[in-house]
């Protein structure tokens, strides 16, 4: 990175401080957010969470059983600040930044491109939906910081050929199964398209012993959550706010088999069944999540997870991306990468329950939209243009922020 970028890139991060630290104190702190501090003080003080279970895998708070990541993550700041509205909402702040340094060394490895990778970290930062979580002790914003940071480090291995750098990468990775459940999904599908869009440098014979050890590796650090996933805290979770157990979807069945008493019973059985209404569910709620009436427009209803009024993301984001669609030539390993992030991101979403607008699940949206938004502004040559849309996007995102403040 030469002197203009990395003076650029310093003054990006110090803008987005100070939005970030900005009125923070004054900022609504939620229940879950008191849950993860106060969760914290306990296994600072004690070491156990408020069951008494010593160091958990999986932690029982105030509300319900919570991913331990983000929480253990809140314990040095607790010690050092006290138990406090600061303490506890540092740690989202704070992998905000991490997330976009990781998401500009990403790009600029992959594309080679300083100008693409710093238009990509500012179009995160300024972003109405990635600015929201980084001011709440959410789970996304480590959840986004540990994918896109075990994504770099697995190309930084591949252009190094240094083993260290894909032990961290597949640390990493694991630590997302740690974080939030959208992970359980995302994670192995994502990994599974590096190993294969990379295999003859991943399985070149002379990284066999190496790889294969930084696979073990990865499975003893996932075994406790593994464990906890298929007979633990972590399946009963899912069990509650899946597509699977919607009583919505029994009552449907029952109304539809019983609304003509004269009909076939088998043929009632036949159309009218659990796996097609799972299926039924799950495809409504993915073309929900993508939509763009969800995407640009309405967002998430829930006022804890987007300002009412808003869409995840500005519409005039529509407009860059239809840029880069018109004027892309061929696609790179970047777009191939985000291309697949982007329809990976919402399937685990897509099997809860209103899944198909739910912010907090569908947050990995967030980077390919991010990374295609910048393309296009990127590819925009016209000074015209790119004052036009530069205005409207000024406008949009004032908007936004001052009725966000």
């Amino acid at each position: 990175m030469n002197l203009k970028y990395k003076f650029l890139f310093a003054l990006l991060i110090f803008i987005a401080l100070f939005f970030r630290f900005y009125d923070l104190k004054k900022t609504n702190i939620f229940n879950d957010e008191l849950d993860v501090g106060y969760s914290a003080y306990s296994l600072l003080k004690t070491g156990k969470d408020i069951k008494g279970n010593f160091l958990p895998v999986y932690i029982q708070t105030l509300e319900e059983s919570r991913a331990p990541f983000l929480i253990y993550s809140t314990i040095p700041f607790v010690y050092l600040f006290g138990l406090n509205h600061f303490s506890i909402k540092l740690v989202p702040l704070l992998y905000s930044l991490l997330t976009a340094i990781y998401f500009y060394k990403l790009i600029k490895i992959l594309s080679k491109d300083n100008y693409l990778a710093l238009i990509c970290s500012s179009v995160l930062l300024i972003t109405p939906y990635f600015f929201h979580y980084s001011r709440h002790a959410f789970e996304i914003t480590s959840l986004l910081f540990l994918t896109i940071s075990a994504t770099f480090y697995f190309f930084k291995f591949l252009t190094s050929e240094k083993i260290f750098h894909i032990f961290i990468s597949i640390f990493f990775f694991s630590l997302t199964f740690y974080t939030y459940n959208t992970g359980f999904i995302f994670t192995p599908l994502l990994f599974l398209y590096l190993l294969i869009t990379n295999k003859n440098q991943i399985f070149a014979k002379k990284f066999h012993k190496k790889i294969l050890s930084a696979f073990i590796f990865g499975l003893i650090l996932m075994t406790p959550i593994i464990h906890q996933t298929f007979f633990g805290k972590v399946s009963s979770r899912f069990k509650l706010i899946s597509i699977f157990s919607d009583q919505n979807t029994f009552n449907q069945i029952i109304d539809k088999r019983t609304l003509y008493p004269n009909n076939s019973p088998l043929l009632d059985r036949l159309f009218y069944n659990r796996p097609i209404y799972y299926i039924k569910n799950f495809y409504q709620n993915y073309l929900k999540s993508i939509s763009l009436s969800t995407l640009f427009f309405e967002a998430d209803p829930n006022p804890r997870h987007s300002p009412p009024g808003f869409g995840f993301f500005p519409s005039v984001y529509i407009a860059y991306i239809f840029i880069y669609l018109l004027k892309r030539k061929q696609t790179n390993s970047a777009d191939k990468l985000f291309i697949f992030w982007l329809v990976i991101s919402p399937i685990a979403s897509s099997l809860t329950q209103n899944g198909g607008n739910h912010a907090t699940r569908l947050a990995y949206l967030i980077l390919p939209i991010i990374y295609f938004t910048s393309k296009g502004i990127s590819s925009i040559k016209s000074l015209y243009l790119f004052s036009s849309l530069g205005f409207i996007l000024l406008f949009q995102l004032s908007a936004f922020y001052y009725y966000y403040f």
